[in-house]
């Protein structure tokens, strides 16, 4: 029979959850998703610490010789103020769509992830039948995380230019 077991009453110990002295076993998704939460935020952490990217010969700052030298006829271009407007204009609607974008990206992530908030956020949960070691280094100890945490992290993770294995 399972039984509801509050987080204050228990301490978290080389991976395992334990009260009185006795590991408790928690729901097999919550230990996934946690699981899998960690990766990710090692991944990320390892792909943040990569050197950065160190592009190759380049033609920036190049200038053509030529025989006619720097008198060259200039031509004006006449000014575009409807263009420039609309320009503005698809510019801010596209910040405001990538906006949208996260936002979903970020729903679509909290959705994954759905039984790992909900467990973090509740001080009591249902003993479950996963024994297996919470391996959680780079989160720390899972009895003292939050919803709120584990959404500031996916935020992270999903609106970062890097991208890491979901």
């Amino acid at each position: 029979m399972a039984k509801l077991i509050k987080k204050s009453k228990c301490k978290f110990e080389a991976g395992h959850i334990i009260k009185k002295n006795k590991v408790v076993g928690i729901p097999r998704v919550i230990w996934w998703q946690l699981n899998r939460l960690e990766t990710m935020v090692q991944q990320y952490d390892y792909l943040i610490a990569q050197p950065p990217y160190q592009p190759g010969p380049s033609l920036e700052g190049f200038d053509r010789k030529s025989i006619i030298g720097n008198d060259r006829p200039y031509v004006s271009c006449p000014d575009t103020p409807v263009i420039d407007k609309r320009v503005k204009e698809a510019m801010e609607f596209m910040a405001e769509t990538d906006k949208v974008n996260d936002a979903a990206e970020i729903n679509k992530a909290i959705d994954h992830f759905g039984e790992l908030i909900d467990w973090f956020d509740s001080d009591k949960f249902i003993e479950g039948g996963c024994f297996e070691i919470i391996d959680t280094p780079t989160l720390g100890n899972p009895l003292i995380l939050d919803g709120h945490d584990i959404v500031t992290i996916l935020k992270v993770l999903v609106t970062s230019p890097i991208e890491v294995e979901a």
